[in-house]
Parts: structure tokens; C-alpha cells; sequence
């Protein structure tokens, strides 16, 4: 079994060698079935990451959402394992962070008991919903006491197995195509 640094390097390698026009493709196919899914017709408040590189596109589903009346919040990453939410009006008064990711300019921090679904990202997941991200523990940090739903998205090819951790925390639902 590949180790979790093993993983991160050879999705991402993969991630990177997709057609850009394909992240697009599969993340609509993606969040279409989130648009539709309880969790996000019953969500008043929503938390999303923002995609950057090859990401899973999330931009139309954070416009989408906010045009349905959602409050959106992005994450904003305030020291070395830690990241709050911040909410947001638009796509259009954020910066670039340390990390090369998009995040608002003014920040307007909505409390993890105010969120009624995230939308978590990762570099690839098993099928239970654990996921492997970037390495610095911040979504898993941020999942451990919350107690909303949490969605991931993903493609077949981006799935694989590893060893589960004490630390990490899985998704509760898991929409792949």
C-alpha cells in the first residue's frame, strides 16, 4: 500500500496530465449531483473551497449558490494548521494567499455551527470518504468538531486506497463519475 505522500504525488501527477477541458467537464457532471443532493437544497449556509490548479472547478457552483440565495464561505487559512471560514458576496474581492489560493480580501468570519455543508476538497479519496488532501491538516483539523453535512467529489480514476489515520476524518457522503 503506497504511503500518503506516495499518493499525493502520483495524483497529482495525474490530476496534471488531465485536459483542463475535462476538469471542467467531469466537475460539472460533479456538481450537478451536489446542486441536487438534500444536503445542498436543504443548506442555508454553504462551505466551499475554491479551486485552483486542476482542482475540481467550483467556481460555477459558488456562483450558482450564491444566485440561489446561499451564504457562501471560503476558507481563509490563519496560521500554520488552522483555517477559518470567511464569507463571501462574489468571486470578485478576493487575492492570491501564500499558498497560490484564492481568498477574500475583507474577511467575515460565519462560525463552523453556522455552516450547514462543506464542500471538501482532496487529491483523492477512498470510497468510505477519507480523503488525502495537501498535507497540512487544515480540513481535517476544521471537520473534527463539525457536525454539518460534508460532501466530496471525484472521479473514478482519482480513487484509491491507504491506510486511515487517528487524525483524519472522512466526508459523509462521497458523489463520484
Amino acid at each position: 500500500m503506497k504511503t500518503k505522500k506516495e499518493l499525493r504525488d502520483y495524483f497529482r501527477k495525474l490530476r496534471d496530465a488531465y485536459p483542463i477541458y475535462l476538469i471542467k467537464e467531469k466537475s460539472h457532471l460533479l456538481f450537478d449531483k451536489v446542486l441536487n443532493s438534500d444536503e445542498y437544497l436543504n443548506a442555508k449556509t454553504i462551505f466551499c473551497y475554491i479551486s485552483f490548479e486542476k482542482e475540481f472547478y467550483t467556481h460555477s457552483f459558488i456562483r450558482t449558490s450564491l444566485l440561489d440565495n446561499k451564504t457562501i464561505c471560503v476558507p481563509v487559512v490563519v496560521d500554520k494548521n488552522n483555517m477559518i471560514a470567511s464569507k463571501i458576496r462574489s468571486l470578485n474581492n478576493l487575492m492570491i494567499n501564500s499558498y497560490g489560493i484564492l481568498e477574500p480580501i475583507v474577511v467575515e468570519e460565519i462560525k463552523k455551527d453556522k455552516i450547514d455543508l462543506m464542500i471538501v476538497p482532496a487529491i483523492t479519496f477512498r470510497e468510505d470518504g477519507h480523503r488525502v488532501g495537501y498535507g497540512s491538516g487544515y480540513y481535517d483539523n476544521y471537520l473534527r468538531d463539525y457536525n454539518g453535512n460534508s460532501i466530496g467529489v471525484t472521479i473514478k480514476e482519482f480513487l484509491s486506497d491507504f491506510e486511515v489515520t487517528r487524525e483524519d476524518v472522512a466526508v459523509k457522503k462521497l458523489f463520484i463519475v
